[in-house]
């Protein structure tokens, strides 16, 4: 899928980027840069991977929020898992 950024006089909606954002983040291969990464205390397998951790900040920050908290208004946001490529 390619994407055209023009100029419009119409707004667009808040969610608009995620879209955008999630294409740029899957052609990152961020999966196996981060997934792999041990973190301290941590011995058993990660229910959510370090990916969709980092995936979903980052959808947080291109919607204008900055707490990690406000993943909460998301979590059972269909679109914004999907437009992310969050498991």
């Amino acid at each position: 899928m390619r994407f055209v950024i023009e100029i419009a006089r119409g707004s667009l909606a808040s969610n608009s980027g995620l879209v955008l954002a999630g294409r740029i983040l899957a052609g990152l291969d961020l999966d196996a840069q981060v997934n792999g990464i041990a973190i301290p205390g941590c011995v058993s397998e990660p229910k959510i991977t370090n990916g969709d951790v980092i995936r979903a900040y980052i959808g947080l920050l291109v919607l204008g929020r900055t707490a990690y908290e406000d993943i909460e208004i998301y979590r059972e946001h269909g679109f914004f898992r999907r437009a992310l490529g969050i498991l």
